[in-house]
């Protein structure tokens, strides 16, 4: 089960380099790594950023405006829906920042995200480009448009095994502001269904489980001092759960397993320095638990395992915001993940065989990404990873000796 990632500035060292992607090779800057430590090998994919991988080891990319998909040392261009510009990675604009959510890759090799059509917008207020980007299924070679909800915009978020594709699409209507409204969507069997919101006008879909349950965040119609309110929610058998809140307005949805677990983040009723604070939690058994934080005011739940271990991050220091590290939450318990020698580290993912993944500042301030394991944090050099398989593959991008971005592929030796 793939994982999801806080963007961060990357670079690379410490690995043994393996072979090359497509285009050749700029040598990435290696050093030994420690021998108590487990050996990983890095593949070069070539220029871009590698975003998902699945079990059979494919692997998605986004290059100059393209998505491609790798496997076993060649490459394929996905194409578009009209013009020259695709992407299959879901960006959530949340309390932590930008995030990476949602699994745009299924077991079949079925890829999802949002391309551009070549159709103009019927109105360019708010609109991050002129031309119209609808969701994709890429499958058996082709990429099928997905569609809107009456509007001109879409985007697919993830996907499961049985090809239900979830996102948020524009519904045609707008608020007073002139700005598109969107609702979250399940597309299935060719049909895309609206899946409304929890009162208010706005909503978006992030993640699916492999049982067809939804979650994401929705406008609850509420107002909350001088704004509205949106809470996580989830959706199964046709009807949208409000999940609530820690007390605070606020909290998002952002990955779910299949045991119906939730996890994400929540605004406390509590206040540090006149801010709303906000805790990971987890939701089960119908209620929503506070999972604390590492001593600090915040903190954020960004991937889920099917035993019901939580990775993400959380501030230190109430007096140091800036200072925060990784955490893994398990048996009511957050443990502190540490860094690489620096102030700050943050866990994207988790598999079932207890391997975390991360980015993590290093001694130098730079960002290197991290495989945690048996209570041992490796060093998988300056980089960012994104996602992990069952298989510990992992994936995400590395920076050259020329400071360019190279997609990789982390590997066990």
């Amino acid at each position: 089960m793939r994982r999801f990632a806080l963007i961060l500035v990357a670079s690379l060292s410490a690995l043994t380099l393996v072979g090359c992607g497509e285009g050749g090779g700029e040598a990435i800057s290696t050093t030994p790594t420690p021998a108590s430590a487990t050996r990983w090998a890095i593949r070069d994919l070539g220029p871009g950023t590698a975003w998902a991988i699945n079990e059979r080891g494919q692997v998605v990319i986004g290059r100059a405006g393209h998505v491609l998909l790798w496997q076993n040392g060649k490459m394929r261009d996905l194409g578009s829906l009209g013009r020259n510009w695709s992407e299959a990675a879901s960006i959530d604009d949340g309390f932590a920042g930008q995030v990476v959510v949602g699994n745009t890759i299924s077991e079949r090799g079925q890829v999802v995200g949002r391309s551009q059509t070549g159709a103009a917008h019927s109105a360019t207020s708010e609109r991050e480009s002129t031309w119209q980007s609808h969701a994709f299924l890429w499958e058996s070679g082709k990429m099928r448009d997905l569609g809107t909800l009456g509007g001109d915009d879409s985007e697919a978020s993830a996907i499961n095994e049985e090809g239900q594709v979830v996102g948020y699409a524009d519904t045609g209507a707008m608020n007073k502001d002139e700005i598109a409204i969107f609702h979250a969507f399940l597309w299935e069997d060719g049909h895309m269904r609206d899946l409304g919101t929890l009162g208010g006008r706005m909503s978006e879909a992030k993640a699916i489980s492999e049982g067809g349950q939804v979650v994401g965040w929705a406008d609850t119609g509420a107002k909350r001092a001088s704004s509205g309110s949106y809470h996580a929610f989830l959706w199964k058998r046709g009807k949208m759960r409000d999940l609530g809140t820690l007390g605070g307005a606020n909290s998002r949805a952002l990955a779910i397993n299949e045991r119906g677990e939730v996890i994400g983040w929540a605004d406390t009723d509590a206040t540090d320095d006149g801010w709303n604070t906000s805790h990971a939690f987890i939701w089960r058994d119908g209620k929503m638990r506070d999972l604390g934080t590492l001593g600090g005011a915040n903190s954020i739940a960004l991937a889920i395992n099917e035993r019901g271990d939580v990775v993400g991050y959380s501030e230190m220091d109430k007096d140091d915001p800036l200072s925060k590290h990784a955490f893994v939450w398990r048996d009511g318990k957050m443990r502190d993940l540490g860094t690489l020698g620096g102030a700050s580290s943050v866990a994207v993912g988790i598999n079932e065989g207890d391997q975390v993944i991360g980015s993590a500042e290093s001694r130098t301030k730079a960002s290197h990404a991290f495989v945690w394991h048996n209570g041992t944090m490796t060093d998988l050099g300056e980089g960012v990873v994104f996602a992990i398989n069952e298989r510990g593959q992992s994936v995400g991008t590395s920076i050259t000796k020329n400071r360019s971005d190279r997609a990789v592929l982390w590997m066990k030796r």
